[in-house]
């Protein structure tokens, strides 16, 4: 969270989201709904996926930060709206974590 430069204050960790599309739409939209800042992990080979529904249901403008592969000598951080989070280079193994700040 340190990283991500958004205000010190509680925040929810969802990793692992449903692996079925319509229950992590229903997850991401509750999730949605929460007064905080949210913190997504996800496996690798579902970031993309992740990202497009992250597109769905967050607003355009919804700041986020994805962290990627954290802790090897290689990462890299993104601070960006929701709408470009496809201009992002990866690998499906690459690891990463997904920061949404609440507005």
């Amino acid at each position: 969270m340190s990283a991500a430069s958004f205000k010190p204050q509680p925040f929810i960790y969802a990793s692992l989201l449903p692996k079925k599309k319509k229950e992590r739409l229903f997850r991401l939209r509750e999730l949605k709904k929460q007064d905080t800042h949210i913190v997504l992990l996800d496996t690798p080979y579902r970031f993309l996926q992740l990202c497009e529904e992250i597109k769905q249901v967050l607003s355009a403008s919804t700041k986020i930060v994805v962290t990627q592969n954290i802790g090897l000598p290689h990462q890299k951080y993104y601070y960006l709206p929701v709408k470009d989070l496809e201009i992002m280079p990866f690998k499906k193994t690459d690891l990463f974590i997904c920061m949404v700040q609440k507005n």
